[in-house]
């Protein structure tokens, strides 16, 4: 096992030293020149062309070693420096590689690198730590929620648990991950925030894929129905999901929201498509619009909908500071909330102080 790391390291060292000793050379002409131009010894034109003979010089040099390994680093620089800066070049590029050699000692190659940080095997404490992990998913009903265990471990596990987290995120993506994901950029440990950044740019890469093929079916099928609401609710998700940049997250709104709209127009009874809308709006600030599309949703389904939709329909009435309405609303369905909703245990507190009665006590929400 160790000969094979010797090999690889050889080619290495020698380009290092063919590196270092041109530098040398060429370095010691160029001070030679710059000092005989400076002293009155060379005219101007000479010392250039003889600049330039040394420069082409180094550029045999570097191509036919070259062209004998492909492991000599710092190559291509060698040439450029040596023509734009003379003498400085050479000092510079001899700096660099001084540098180089001495972290090259401790770093870590790409390929162990990206295993490290992207395992395509679980080992058997990540294994126990996902089963126990898909437990508190399945009891919690994490689907709905954010994802505590996960924060919780991104907070104060090890980095191994980190790791392992990071990854079954990532194999397993929601949107509701994207804070997690988002957090773990400002984690202390280095090698965290690096898989976390990885993990976005996956992410992005997996969006922009799936984006193109939404986008082309939507082109060449545009009454598609089907396609174009699986491409508002990919936007919808990508805009919850925050991992982008303000102004491309805006887009991603104005994007969804446009196809929402249409897509009522085309099926103005397709409530799910109603309720979908109306969260992205006040996703948006837009709790006016999305108080009326709400309505529309309510006018639909009655009694039937569920106490998650009308939570939604309570956030905009409370942010339009339609306190009586508010009022009327939880008292009259506050019951429907059952036991064991997947409310917040706060939302459901808050709810019950809404629904005070005239005596001033707090009614129970569950009767």
């Amino acid at each position: 096992m160790n000969q094979p790391e010797i090999s690889e390291k050889t080619p290495f060292k020698s380009g290092v030293l063919f590196v270092l000793g041109v530098c040398l050379v060429t370095g010691s002409i160029q001070l030679l020149l710059l000092w005989g131009w400076s002293m009155g010894q060379l005219s101007g034109l000479l010392a250039f062309v003889l600049h330039g003979l040394c420069c082409t010089l180094v550029f045999a040099l570097t191509r036919y070693y070259r062209a004998k390994s492909n492991k000599a680093p710092l190559i291509e620089l060698l040439f450029l420096f040596l023509l734009v800066l003379g003498p400085v070049g050479a000092l510079c590029l001899l700096l660099s590689a001084f540098l180089y050699l001495g972290y090259r000692r401790k770093a870590t190659p790409f390929e162990k690198w990206y295993r490290e940080i992207m395992p395509e095997y679980i080992t058997q404490p990540e294994e126990r730590l996902i089963e126990r992990l898909m437990i508190w998913g399945e009891e919690a009903a994490y689907q709905h929620h954010d994802p505590v265990p996960f924060a919780d471990i991104l907070s104060a596990g090890n980095q191994a648990e980190k790791r392992a987290v990071l990854t079954l995120m990532l194999r397993n993506y929601h949107p509701s991950f994207a804070a997690v994901f988002l957090n773990a950029l400002k984690d202390s440990d280095s090698a965290i925030r690096v898989q976390a950044a990885s993990a976005i740019t996956r992410i992005e890469e997996n969006f922009l894929a799936e984006n193109i093929t939404l986008e082309g079916r939507q082109a060449s099928h545009p009454d598609d129905l089907n396609n174009l609401l699986k491409l508002a609710q990919h936007y919808d998700e990508r805009a919850t999901a925050g991992l982008s940049d303000a102004k491309t997250l805006s887009g991603y709104r104005e994007r969804a929201e446009s196809l929402y709209q249409y897509m009522h127009e085309k099926q103005p009874e397709n409530t799910a498509l109603l309720w979908s809308w109306g969260r992205l709006l006040i996703r948006a600030g837009k709790f006016t619009r999305a108080a009326q599309v709400f309505e529309k949703a309510l006018v639909l389904t009655g009694d039937l909908a569920s106490p998650l939709e009308r939570v939604w329909y309570w956030e905009c009435l409370y942010e339009q500071g339609r306190y009586a309405e508010l009022r009327l609303e939880i008292k009259k369905h506050r019951n429907q909330i059952p036991k064991n909703s997947l409310l917040p245990r706060a939302l459901v507190d808050s709810i019950a102080l809404w629904a005070r009665d005239d005596s001033g006590r707090i009614a129970e929400v569950n009767g």
